[in-house]
């Protein structure tokens, strides 16, 4: 068997463990090495207290979450770490992830297809104006439920760093920005989306214009909103991209969730391109985006049902 190193952080302090007859005490955010070559690379973990145990094997995440248990550590030949019976943060954080991701999708569906599919005519200001009259209802709707998906996006972008940040702290990082600056986009972008509902509301500024000048500027501002939720998306791409290297890295969720997500990436990425480089051929591509939606749905269904996959020897 390859040499193995294994590292146990604790964070507490006055609280006994024993290696092999070694007490070590008073430990706070110290990082104890154990020897090489043991006859198996996992341990059988159990502590009096909770305390925040990241345990490396192999070089490898294998576990990032609280015990508790009976204060001793014992090197017996077992093939899996055992734990006590409370959830650990980690799973805690998946499935909060789950639940946060599964509130985007469903409210970013909800927009797209339920609203503004339904409300705007690309190519009839006076419909679109007249749409929008007669459902104000359905898209101020519209614009909460985007409001909800960004919120949700912010919340998630913190939660996928704290569960990847062991794999790279860097990339990690690095996900979240990028998944960050997408929601400050399309949260700005959303005032594009409201102003049109204002200008159709004969506040007194709309009374400066025309009919057909009003129902122009409303299809205006509903293409701004269109084009800046693709600029969004380009800072997506790169966040999913990260997000499922990290995922293919981690060992703590299967690969190809990962490897959907950067297929995922690569979708955004293109249709964004598409939309501001080459715009006659955006109804060609726009069924490819079932692609991130199979992809972004399974990942959101997997850290909902298993959460945070516990590697055994």
């Amino acid at each position: 068997m390859e040499d193995v190193i294994l590292f146990l952080r604790f964070y507490g302090s006055k609280h006994k463990v024993s290696h092999h007859q070694r007490p070590f005490e008073n430990l706070f955010a110290r990082f104890i090495p154990f020897p090489r070559s043991l006859d198996n690379p996992y341990l059988l973990l159990n502590f009096g207290k909770y305390h925040n145990v990241v345990c490396v094997c192999r070089k490898k995440l294998i576990k990032a979450q609280q015990y508790r248990s009976d204060c001793s550590i014992s090197t017996a030949g077992v093939n899996q770490v055992t734990v006590g019976t409370a959830e650990t943060p980690a799973n805690m954080y998946a499935r909060v992830a789950g639940v946060l991701y599964l509130i985007i999708i469903a409210c970013g569906i909800f927009s797209e297809v339920f609203v503004r599919s339904t409300l705007i005519d690309p190519g009839d200001a006076a419909a679109t104006a007249a749409n929008i009259g007669a459902s104000e209802w359905l898209f101020r709707l519209g614009f909460g439920c985007d409001a909800v998906m960004l919120l949700s996006d912010v919340a998630i972008a913190i939660l996928f760093y704290e569960l990847l940040k062991p794999v790279s702290k860097p990339l990690a990082l690095t996900a979240a920005a990028f998944r960050l600056i997408q929601a400050a986009i399309l949260g700005l972008n959303l005032l594009n989306y409201y102003v049109a509902w204002l200008l159709l509301n004969g506040f007194g500024y709309a009374a400066a214009f025309e009919t057909d000048q009003l129902n122009a500027l409303v299809m205006l501002f509903l293409e701004m909103h269109s084009h800046g939720y693709d600029l969004g998306l380009v800072f997506f791409a790169f966040s999913s991209l990260t997000l499922g290297f990290l995922i293919v890295k981690s060992g703590t969720f299967p690969g190809i969730l990962g490897y959907g997500l950067i297929a995922a990436a690569a979708v955004y990425l293109a249709g964004s391109l598409i939309r501001f480089l080459f715009p006659a051929y955006v109804s060609l591509f726009t069924p490819i985006y079932t692609v991130p939606l199979v992809a972004e749905l399974s990942f959101c269904l997997w850290l909902l049902v298993k959460g945070v996959r516990i590697q055994s020897a």
